[in-house]
């Protein structure tokens, strides 16, 4: 379903109580981007006025991720929530290349596409790294950089994770078996919150659904083998 017409009410006074409510339109969007041994669609969803804030997800999440931190946003900045390449709705790309360096390049490619000298930068997780990367290509385009619990090069947490996921005969039986185990999705999952109580209603299944596109878990198991390479980049 698109998110062309559909609406975000947030509240334009702070503090206690309620004050008046201003509707931003949350618009879907797409641009090309060029390169990769060829032209691929980016998906990104818009909300708000204001300074440019582009909002880059974790590994397998995509703008659904931030559906509920966009209302508060855009109380302040022209919000821009992206699916990068292999991810969410974008295209899924044949051998793309899915290091940190490289979905930088491409973040920043989306930036000329639409037109964003400089904004600021915030990143969970996967994305945290990748927005990392961009703000050293190109520190002049990056006003304010925002990391939400970052891959941290130094941590040794999912190193040997990564390396099993590469490992050549493993990584078949994942992609061929993941998308069809409901409870290794729900496992996950739950991993991703620390109070399990909290979990919305609609999480699962709104991670679910673009995971269903083919190339989806190709993708994760390309970003899983140049993992600990990337780390030491």
């Amino acid at each position: 379903m698109s998110e062309h017409n559909q609406k975000i009410a947030v509240n334009n006074r702070s503090g206690a109580g309620i004050g008046p409510v201003r509707e931003f339109p949350l618009e879907e969007h797409w641009v090309t981007l060029d390169g990769d041994g060829g032209s691929a669609r980016m998906r990104y969803l818009r909300a708000g006025s204001g300074p440019a804030l582009v909002l880059v997800h974790g590994l397998l999440g995509y703008s659904f991720s931030w559906r509920f931190a966009i209302p508060a946003l855009a109380r302040q900045a022209t919000v821009y929530a992206i699916d990068l390449l292999g991810t969410g709705f974008s295209d899924r790309p044949q051998r793309l290349d899915c290091s940190f360096r490289a979905s930088a390049g491409r973040l920043l490619r989306f930036m000329d596409e639409t037109s964003l000298a400089s904004c600021d930068l915030l990143g969970t997780s996967h994305g945290g790294a990748v927005t990392m990367f961009a703000a050293a290509l190109a520190p002049d385009r990056v006003r304010r950089l925002i990391l939400v619990d970052p891959v941290n090069p130094w941590s040794a947490h999912g190193k040997r994770l990564t390396e099993l996921l590469s490992n050549p005969l493993v990584a078949p039986l994942v992609s061929m078996l993941t998308p069809h185990v409901r409870s290794l999705h729900e496992f996950f999952h739950r991993r991703m919150f620390g109070d399990r109580r909290r979990i919305p209603a609609d999480s699962l299944e709104g991670y679910r659904k673009p995971m269903r596109i083919p190339g989806s878990y190709e993708y994760a198991l390309a970003v899983a083998r140049s993992w600990n390479r990337d780390l030491t980049d």
